[in-house]
């Protein structure tokens, strides 16, 4: 880890202006991991900023963003918290996490990770899983490096 790198720059909860980058970022992590119809970020921004922007102010979700110095964002967490019949305590789930390429094995994804699990902490949440693509090539090793199990479940629903 590189502490030149840790202390240029900063985690706090994400707010609507930041909407806008948190779509950039998320375009590139579809488009690297994922699939969507969008070619650019033109396309991309119209489709996913009404849905990032709700999110940002619904209170089951958790948005927090690293950002430089200078404001610049360069990644994101995304959380759900919900209830499940079958577990006694709020359950939380990260959704997302990124951070821009530049800025990886820097400690960011971590501390990201451990920044939401104090504010998941505060709410009551006590277990928390790991919604993640398999395609992304980082992601089992990152789920355990944070002390995660791995294991993945998919179920299509067709209606």
């Amino acid at each position: 880890m590189n502490t030149t790198t840790i202390q240029q720059w900063h985690i706090r909860k994400a707010v609507p202006a930041d909407g806008r980058r948190i779509c950039e970022m998320l375009f590139m992590l579809k488009t690297l991991y994922a699939s969507t119809p969008a070619n650019n970020p033109q396309e991309f921004l119209p489709l996913h900023l009404p849905v990032v922007q709700q999110a940002l102010e619904l209170p089951q979700n958790l948005v927090l963003v690293a950002y430089k110095l200078d404001g610049e964002l360069i990644g994101f967490i995304s959380l759900t918290i919900r209830t499940v019949l079958r577990i006694p305590s709020p359950l939380g789930s990260i959704e997302e996490i990124f951070v821009c390429s530049e800025y990886r094995k820097c400690g960011i994804g971590t501390a990201l990770w451990k920044k939401a699990a104090v504010v998941l902490h505060q709410q009551g949440v006590s277990r928390v899983e790991v919604i993640s693509s398999l395609a992304h090539p980082g992601q089992r090793q990152f789920a355990k490096s944070i002390g995660m199990e791995w294991y993945s479940s998919v179920q299509v629903l067709t209606v």
